[in-house]
């Protein structure tokens, strides 16, 4: 199976997956690349498991024992573990959004629009202990355009964004600009600096007219995204 077989094979799941649980067809599919191996791992072989869920003792379903490692105050640690067994992809993918979406410490995740703050949230909740999880997957998100995929499930919306910004402390003196002026705003550290989300709509309207007052405000620098 090639790399683009591979995405549309589990991209097609993910899509269908995403009414029932709320996961972002994006991350889904970047977290199957990554935890698979391409859906090359040896659990992925014998057990079609391409998300590395560990069987719990709540867990009813098919077992496989497997080598696994993780990270502990950032050194690897090998380790044998129990791992969730399915009978298809299908059972894979419905498990993962299940199991995500059945979880508090996931809410973060479900029904994120996103993909870089899902897969914030993700490591934030400890789905996985590598430092660098978050970034991995926004990686794989770029590099095989994984959000047409997301573009299927989510209605059309228009972005506004103020940045980037090299310092940390323009970005939140902007940031605090706009909240005295009543305009919801959230700055965020991205590849390179700081950037000011404004605010996503599904109203292009309701977007053209905060973009205009931006521009009002003088804010120059910021990029308008459909």
């Amino acid at each position: 199976m090639t790399r683009d077989d591979f995405i549309e094979e589990v991209g097609a799941l993910a899509v269908s997956d995403y009414p029932k649980s709320g996961v972002l067809p994006s991350l889904t599919i970047a977290q199957a690349i990554l935890e698979s191996g391409w859906g090359k791992s040896g659990l992925t072989v014998k057990a079609n498991a391409l998300f590395g869920i560990k069987a719990g003792k709540d867990w009813r379903g098919k077992r496989i024992n497997s080598k696994t490692f993780e990270y502990y105050e950032g050194e690897r640690v090998d380790s044998m573990d129990c791992f969730r067994a399915y009978d298809s992809w299908a059972e894979s993918v419905a498990d993962h959004g299940a199991f995500l979406a059945g979880l508090s410490r996931y809410k973060a995740v479900i029904g994120e629009r996103d993909y870089q703050e899902a897969c914030r949230a993700i490591q934030t909740a400890g789905y996985a202990t590598a430092p660098n999880y978050a970034e991995v997957l926004t990686g794989l998100i770029e590099q095989y355009k994984l959000t047409r995929f997301d573009k299927a499930v989510l209605p059309e919306k228009y972005g506004l964004w103020i940045g980037h910004f090299a310092e940390e402390e323009r970005a939140m003196r902007i940031s605090g600009a706009l909240s005295e002026l009543g305009i919801y705003n959230k700055a965020a550290k991205e590849t390179g600096g700081y950037v000011i989300r404004v605010g996503w709509y599904t109203d292009k309207a309701k977007a053209d007219a905060l973009a205009l007052l931006l521009k009002e405000q003088c804010y120059s620098e910021m990029i308008y995204m459909s």
